[in-house]
């Protein structure tokens, strides 16, 4: 393990290995998804169902998990019982972030960008589609037994309401079925944006193509009307516009005017299925022009990792980057868990070269702040950190020019009409 010097040192610094997420590597592991979803087939045939069954988590009293097992202990110490009680809540809303956040597929963050963008010379799929991401708050909408949910990321239930959804509610179709979309709600327009789609009917689609949902996505939201509020759907559900990554369909993403406000630009590959947790299978990009919060601090960048045991912090990432530090840096910290989210603060992410000529990702001035609330979903990605690095350090940061440049290059001629939703 490597020591990681407190605050103020001249060049604290803690390195992990993993050749598996060099800048360069980010195209073979796009191949390798590829090439391992066309060899396994998911067993997920009753997976949506059995998200839709999950015991609802209650909104509000005892979320700890059941009372103190004998309440004739009239001598525990009141104070004592209070932090069992938070322990046990704790520790439920933990199983439930757990539980939840790795149902949704998380994009990772752009680090070099794919050469068949726009389909021209692709051998594993037929390009890719860019979608102007809606700021909000990531959810699944979960329809089932005349009931319309949408869960975030950590589980929690922020809306429940009748829809007109496949079974979403009283006036719906109703059946065994039940429909999974994933969604961001934007608070302004009260509107939930479908990026993607899982089950519609009972209907599996974890194993289609995105080329596939997307054109699910529209077809079937047109056909139930949710589009619109009405007597029977309380909230608009929209697809997000999605164009096929050509010249013209990367401008329209990037400029053209959306009923949301952007949070950046989502590249996802047309050939991809839906993948449980971070999947190169779709890229996250923002700059300036894309979003209000796109990585440039007059601070180091924030960053959360995982801790695991004997104190090592692991990234997001399948597998994760393991930072590994000192244990007596980790004492400092307190009384940690395995599974406890702690947020850093980074000064640099990138890859060193070591003696042998090999990248290796690095960290530097990685700096202790926090451990985070249980209600936070997940841990970062190692591309985010590498990422919203090179935008404030503005060493290696891709454009927009970088990007309309690689589509432009890859496929004259290729323009077709976007889907635009």
């Amino acid at each position: 393990m490597t020591s990681v010097e407190q605050p103020g040192s001249s060049a604290p610094r803690a390195s992990a290995k993993s050749a598996s997420l060099r800048r360069g590597d980010q195209q073979r592991r796009r191949q390798d998804y590829l090439r391992k979803q066309k060899e396994a087939r998911r067993q997920l045939t009753n997976h949506a169902r059995n998200l839709a069954t999950t015991a609802d988590e209650p909104s509000h009293g005892d979320q700890h998990g059941g009372k103190i097992a004998d309440e004739n202990l009239e001598s525990m110490e009141v104070a004592n019982g209070q932090q069992q009680r938070k322990r046990s809540r704790e520790e439920k809303l933990v199983r439930r972030r757990d539980y939840w956040s790795r149902q949704f597929a998380c994009p990772e963050w752009i680090l070099d960008v794919p050469e068949d963008l726009n389909g021209a010379g692709s051998t594993e799929g037929e390009g890719w589609f860019v979608m102007p991401r809606p700021e909000g708050k990531r959810v699944m909408l979960i329809a089932a037994e005349g009931r319309t949910i949408a869960r975030t990321m950590n589980g929690a239930i922020t809306h429940s309401w009748h829809s007109t959804l496949w079974s979403g509610g009283a006036h719906s179709r109703k059946g065994p079925g039940c429909t999974v979309l994933d969604c961001v709600f934007h608070e302004l327009d009260q509107t939930f944006y479908v990026i993607d789609m899982m089950c519609w009917s009972d209907y599996s689609l974890y194993d289609c193509t995105s080329e596939f949902r997307q054109y699910w996505i529209r077809t079937k939201l047109a056909e139930a009307q949710v589009c619109d509020v009405s007597e029977w759907n309380q909230y608009r559900i929209r697809p997000v516009p999605c164009y096929d990554c050509h010249p013209q369909g990367l401008a329209a993403a990037y400029g053209d005017p959306v009923p949301y406000i952007r949070d950046g630009l989502l590249f996802v590959c047309k050939a991809g299925h839906y993948s449980l947790g971070t999947t190169p299978l779709v890229l996250l990009w923002k700059d300036e022009a894309t979003t209000r919060y796109d990585g440039i601090h007059a601070t180091p960048d924030p960053f959360t990792g995982e801790n695991s045991l004997l104190y090592p912090l692991a990234t997001a990432d399948d597998p994760p980057v393991v930072l590994q530090h000192s244990t007596e840096y980790s004492a400092a910290l307190g009384h940690l868990k395995e599974g406890d989210l702690l947020r850093f603060f980074v000064s640099s992410a990138e890859l060193a070269v070591e003696s042998d000529g090999s990248l290796v990702p690095v960290v530097q001035g990685l700096v202790f702040d926090k451990r985070c609330s249980p209600v936070r979903p997940m841990a970062d990605s190692w591309s985010k950190a590498v990422f919203q690095s090179a935008v404030r350090t503005g060493r290696g940061v891709i454009s927009i020019g970088d990007i309309a440049a690689v589509v432009a290059a890859g496929g004259e001629g290729m323009a077709t009409d976007g889907k635009e939703g």
